[in-house]
């Protein structure tokens, strides 16, 4: 991670940090490991816009600043508009748009796989499945969601309505009604009660209550131990982060 006023300086760091003596290639020889360049990705973090002109009268667009490539030891490295980081999609704007449709797509893999196991002649007993949906699916599926979703409060309130990953919940709860309706059976209004599964949005909630327990108990030794306890001291108004709507909510 690079930060700098401008991409092309940003990138021109990035270089020295790599090449330079003493730099990230050095330790690599020192070390015995090599660099996979083919494999880079890089993708640039920014909100900087620039006018495009219209003819024929018409109002000029504002479009994102164009992304340079990136020259590393003579490999051309283009930049992304997503990248995946510990099993986290990353946008440009932060909006973990690409992650929430992941996601989605996920769930919906999940449960065609468990709909070949629910077959009434030779398929899975329904127990069964609900225990293959909560023990598999559920903690796939919502992976990183205390980073890409707001909690059920925040919601509720509106706030960063933009980014609170309500229409990610939406359509994993319509997933989740798939995967009930292959457990149980029946009429769609009475499916969780019987197979016995919280609403989509209380399992999001329940996850991201237990991950703000968590962060909360991290010892003063630990790196994020300071940027919890500042976040829990007040919610921002402007460019609140995912750590501020966690541990305000609870």
């Amino acid at each position: 991670l690079v930060i700098d006023d401008t991409l092309e300086a940003a990138q021109q760091r990035l270089v020295e940090t790599q090449t330079q003596e003493g730099g990230a290639d050095e330790w690599a020889v020192t070390h015995n490991s090599k660099f996979g360049a083919t494999k880079d990705q890089m993708i640039c973090f920014s909100k900087r816009t620039t006018r495009q002109r219209q003819f024929f009268g018409q109002k000029d667009k504002l479009i994102p600043e164009k992304r340079p490539n990136l020259v590393m030891n003579g490999v051309v490295i283009k930049p992304s508009k997503a990248v995946k980081l510990v099993g986290i999609w990353l946008d440009e704007d932060l909006s973990f748009k690409v992650h929430g449709a992941a996601m989605v797509a996920k769930g919906n893999e999940w449960v065609t796989t468990f709909r070949r196991l629910a077959q009434v002649s030779k398929g899975v007993g329904a127990k069964y499945l609900r225990r293959l949906y909560i023990a598999i699916c559920l903690p796939h599926v919502l992976y990183g969601a205390e980073v890409t979703l707001a909690p059920v409060q925040q919601r509720e309130r509106g706030a960063n309505r933009r980014h609170d990953g309500r229409a990610v919940v939406k359509k994993l709860a319509s997933v989740q009604l798939w995967a009930a309706r292959m457990i149980v059976g029946g009429m769609a209004s009475i499916l969780y009660a019987h197979a016995d599964l919280l609403p989509m949005h209380l399992v999001v909630d329940k996850l991201l209550q237990k991950a703000a327990l968590r962060y909360a108990m991290l010892p003063p030794t630990h790196p994020l131990h300071k940027a919890v306890r500042n976040a829990g001291l007040r919610h921002v108004k402007r460019h609140p982060h995912p750590l501020h709507f966690l541990m305000n909510a609870y």
